[in-house]
């Protein structure tokens, strides 16, 4: 695969330049009007200006050492690690200037504990509101293209997801997403969920990624009957396979023998875990983390180069994660909720969750989509498993999601 190329290490004459930068300066080269900088943004930036560098400066160095240098420039700004620059990085010298006071919607700043999100603070500010309505268009943009297909009882929600940073080459890659499968030794409905494994491949063409968010069986390892490891195990073969457990796979012991019938089906345990593969001749950074409830979750290291790459994020609980979690994530595939199956007429189906601590709901997400920051995208699943008849909520399906600059 491509290897991730680290930055050029900076000299401490350029680190007490851009000690002086200021970024509210640079806003005016925010191509998307999203409130904040890309890196190709600031890249242009530092090519157009001397904000950064001086023409003698640029003229002198090579192109692959200029864009090196240009890099850790940027990631050296970059002081929340998500990959833009913002108002939320204040000047390194730590000079906070009135336009790093800005509370930009869902600003990554609270706690590990409290919700990834904060609100909004009300006023006429432009980059408050530049955002908003950036964040805002993307989610409607994605709801949008939603469309569903029916197959063996279930659905298959298809979706087009903007990252901003996917590569060109990587416009149209296809990731599918289950979840909450649910296996019974004698469930009534494990025919169905089988068959509907077995036939995904007549109804879509192969992903090139597949990822399993957790809660396999329903009471015990025996659940996950010979004939569902078979329909797992043939689940696209030849795609790049991933997988972690939910709260449900840890009942009565079973989280090891059901990560090992995976591992043998051909999937990738990722908990816990950051790896970057190869997605399209690009690389694509996967991270994995343990249920909230019954695992041991852990943000695991991640390289400062991969902050600018596309990164996707699996878990079973969206409560996993929170605002301690890094902002440069591009898209993080939950299930466990099963968005809401107990709704019933009378209360919120979410109620319930949250009374039997079921879900605490800590970044108030009940629809299948939410955005965290200009960056970082929630995705709920509905889940392939059942408890009960649902009642006014989604029906059971998988996701299949398509990615797309933007």
């Amino acid at each position: 695969m491509e290897k991730m190329q680290p930055g050029k290490p900076l000299s401490e004459a350029m680190k007490a330049r851009l000690d002086n930068f200021r970024i509210f300066r640079a806003l005016s080269f925010d191509s998307r009007k999203m409130g904040a900088l890309t890196f190709n943004d600031f890249y242009n930036l530092v090519m157009g200006t001397k904000l950064v560098l001086t023409a003698a400066e640029k003229n002198r160095l090579g192109n692959q050492e200029l864009d090196s240098l240009v890099r850790s420039c940027f990631l050296y700004l970059d002081s929340s690690k998500d990959g833009l620059l913002s108002p939320k990085d204040a000047d390194k010298q730590g000079v906070i200037n009135d336009f790093s006071r800005i509370q930009v919607m869902y600003e990554r700043e609270l706690r590990k504990g409290k919700a990834y999100s904060s609100n909004v603070e009300t006023g006429p500010d432009f980059i408050v509101k530049t955002a908003k309505q950036f964040m805002d268009g993307k989610r409607n943009e994605i709801e949008a293209s939603r469309q569903k297909i029916t197959h063996a009882n279930a659905y298959i929600y298809s979706y087009r997801v903007p990252l901003l940073y996917l590569e060109p080459e990587q416009e149209g890659t296809t990731i599918l997403h289950l979840s909450d499968i649910h296996f019974k030794v004698e469930g009534k409905r494990n025919g169905q969920k089988i068959e509907f494994l077995n036939t995904l491949k007549d109804k879509i063409a192969k992903p090139d990624i597949v990822v399993v968010t957790g809660d396999f069986i329903e009471y015990k390892a025996e659940d996950l009957v010979k004939a569902a490891q078979q329909a797992l195990a043939g689940l696209f073969e030849g795609a790049l396979r991933f997988f972690v457990l939910g709260n449900h796979d840890f009942r009565n012991g079973a989280a090891e023998l059901v990560a090992g019938a995976m591992e043998k089906a051909g999937y990738v345990n990722i908990t816990n875990k950051h790896i970057a593969v190869d997605v399209k001749g690009k690389p694509f950074g996967i991270t994995g983390v343990d249920d909230y409830k019954e695992g041991k979750p852990r943000v695991p290291e991640m390289p400062e180069e991969s902050i600018l790459i596309p990164n996707m994020l699996a878990t079973h609980n969206l409560d996993a994660v929170d605002g301690s979690y890094p902002g440069c994530f591009d898209l993080v595939l939950t299930g466990h909720t099963h968005l809401g199956e107990k709704d019933f007429i009378l209360f919120d189906g979410y109620d319930v969750l949250k009374l039997f601590g079921i879900y605490k709901s800590i970044n108030n997400q009940k629809d299948e989509w939410g955005l965290a920051s200009q960056r970082t995208i929630f995705h709920i699943t509905s889940g392939l498993g059942t408890h009960t008849t649902r009642f006014n909520a989604t029906p059971e399906g998988v996701s299949l999601i398509t990615l797309a600059k933007g």
